[in-house]
């Protein structure tokens, strides 16, 4: 096999690759580099006297590449980044900083609290527009409530997290026990389960404050009805957000993404009483009957 000839084929596909989707050009050289040396069939049309022209033009090639893209896409779906062994919470660190830098690494497992935690002030001009609360529903919360934790520690409320994703909700739940923290819970949840079951396990019947973030143009795009759902949380403000960029791919979406969530509101009695923008993600917060 050429090396140049290899090389060459990596830049191609990379230049492709990077110009559509968000991934680095290191980290897709790696990854096609990965890739090629799995794929036999390719590896032996490498070693044959072609040209790079004459390569880009096989099936076999156009199979691989087709494949490869699917594989980059999918990655970058995937929320949690890292997988974390929760076999780290048990361990002994020598001092805080070791135990810092592990919740570090939680926070930044997972791309939307990734994203929140470059400001450490996330939620402050919330906080400034509603009293303290001592209650807050996190509703598609990831691993959110870990970085609220984190940040808000002054916060003193009852942080209540839920998700149909089970290995977030293990983390936070691990989380709560490690630091030994009864404030902080998280239950596995669809929005089709309603909220009685919720309040059943909670005691909880209307939260002061509740997130509801990246979730609502989502969970509509999946089932229609959501809307009927979300338009009934049991809380007294809510803030709901979505992202401003794809998830995986170098374009914006916040002209859709805030077309659905104002139709979403106009379906509901919530009242928007501010705008919310930060880095990627923009939203609204607002007021209910509940307030």
């Amino acid at each position: 096999m050429k090396n140049n000839l290899l090389e060459n084929l990596i830049n191609n596909m990379s230049i492709d690759i990077t110009k559509k989707y968000k991934i680095s050009e290191e980290a897709c050289n790696s990854f096609l580099l990965q890739e090629i040396n799995k794929n036999k069939l390719l590896l032996d049309l490498l070693k044959e006297d072609k040209t790079l022209k004459q390569i880009l033009k096989t099936k076999i090639f156009k199979d691989f590449n087709s494949k490869t893209k699917k594989a980059v896409y999918h990655n970058l779906r995937t929320y949690h980044k890292k997988e974390i062994n929760q076999d780290m919470f048990n361990k002994k660190y020598e001092n805080d900083k070791k135990q810092q830098e592990f919740i570090e690494n939680l926070i930044n497992s997972h791309i939307s609290t990734k994203e929140r935690a470059l400001e450490k002030d996330y939620y402050n001009e919330i906080f400034n527009l509603i009293s303290a609360p001592n209650s807050i529903l996190d509703l598609g919360c990831g691993i959110n409530p870990i970085m609220f934790n984190r940040d808000y520690p002054h916060v003193n409320a009852t942080i209540v997290g839920i998700d149909k994703d089970k290995s977030s909700i293990a983390l936070i739940n691990k989380y709560a026990s490690w630091t030994k923290n009864k404030n902080v819970t998280a239950f596995e949840w669809k929005i089709e389960d309603g909220f009685n079951s919720l309040e059943e396990k909670t005691e909880i019947t209307v939260y002061d404050f509740c997130l509801v973030m990246k979730v609502v143009p989502v969970a509509l795009r999946h089932n229609t009805d959501a809307w009927k759902i979300l338009s009934e949380i049991p809380a007294k403000y809510i803030l709901f957000t979505a992202s401003k960029s794809s998830m995986t791919k170098n374009k914006s979406i916040e002209h859709r993404e805030n077309k659905t969530l104002l139709n979403f509101l106009r379906k509901t009695d919530y009242e928007v009483i501010h705008t919310f923008n930060k880095n990627q993600e923009f939203g609204y917060l607002v007021k209910t009957k509940n307030a």
